[in-house]
């Protein structure tokens, strides 16, 4: 994990976690275990961003973040937001308190998302042995 704390908001009101998914991320159960966590010790609202090309069907990308959503016994009232814009353009826009995203592989792609965000991120590789469906 690496945290990213913004030097002027911090973790904001704690009260938002925005949880970003990635298609076949392999990051994605620490990241959805580190969100809840957060959820939990804030209570703060979970919202799962799903950024997705133009041509991709968005209704089977939604069908799937619920499966996942009920597959892992997530809380019923999440808020699922699937979005067909560029990932860099979302990212400035979204409002929350914590970004959760998997770690990019580049450094570079690292720097670049904490100088777009306005919001403090959370960084997270998964070691492949935790397990969100578990």
């Amino acid at each position: 994990m690496c945290l990213y704390l913004h030097p002027k908001y911090a973790f904001g009101q704690e009260r938002r976690v925005n949880l970003w998914l990635r298609d076949k991320s392999p990051n994605i159960n620490l990241a959805v275990l580190s969100a809840l966590q957060l959820v939990r010790n804030w209570n703060a609202s979970l919202h799962i961003i799903r950024v997705i090309n133009h041509s991709v069907d968005k209704n089977r990308i939604e069908k799937a973040v619920h499966k996942f959503i009920e597959d892992a016994r997530l809380p019923i009232n999440i808020k699922v937001h699937i979005i067909a814009v560029d990932f860099f353009e979302v990212i400035k826009e979204e409002q929350g308190d914590i970004n959760i995203l998997g770690m990019p592989p580049k450094y570079e792609q690292v720097l670049q998302i904490i100088q777009t965000s306005p919001n403090s991120i959370l960084f997270v590789a998964d070691s492949g042995l935790e397990n969100a469906l578990a």
